[in-house]
């Protein structure tokens, strides 16, 4: 029992170290070995690895991160991997937010309240904000040209009004015509 007991603190006590190493700048604690005695161990937090954090603006808009605003470009942060970023979305009038992509995967419908939050991670990131006009329509990827359409039928129907009078006008010469 007494084993099982010691086993147990041992094992708290290390699930506590590792946990506190996330929050704390230093740590000491003394580990015991049954065969060498008390170890003094020392975790001391020295700097985050940091990993850049590309960010790409297009469009008719602009992403801020509290100091400095991104339009129509791109600028590159130094973002430590046990720390976050939040862009502001800021879009001009007749303007709306097409598309946020985060390392190539589409972020748009988890955004909320015009803000992108980017955890750092360990590797490169790139955040891609599409700014579109809010007066087109949705991009579909349908680029026919209706006005070819549009021109066919009005030579269409100026073909059966010109057919129609001309069979009128024979009717009228050879005197076919009945009048009600």
């Amino acid at each position: 029992m007494k084993e099982i007991k010691r086993v147990f603190i041992s094992s708290f006590a290390l699930l506590m170290v590792c946990t506190s190493m996330l929050f704390a700048q230093a740590y000491t604690v003394y580990a015991e070995y049954p065969s060498t005695g008390t170890t003094q161990v020392i975790y001391e937090k020295l700097e985050s690895d940091s990993y850049s954090l590309t960010v790409e603006v297009t469009g008719r808009g602009a992403v801020s991160d509290g100091k400095e605003t991104i339009a129509n470009g791109k600028k590159t942060y130094m973002l430590p991997i046990d720390e976050s970023k939040t862009f502001l979305l800021q879009e001009k009038p007749g303007s709306m937010v097409e598309k946020i992509v985060l390392n190539d995967e589409d972020i748009t419908k988890s955004v909320n309240e015009k803000q992108v939050k980017v955890m750092g991670a360990e590797k490169e990131q790139v955040l891609k904000v599409v700014f579109r006009n809010s007066l087109e329509g949705p991009k579909t990827g349908d680029s026919t040209n209706v006005w070819r359409y549009i021109a066919l039928a009005v030579v269409g129907i100026m073909v059966a009004v010109g057919v129609y009078r001309w069979k009128k006008k024979g009717e009228e010469e050879r005197g076919e015509v009945t009048k009600n």
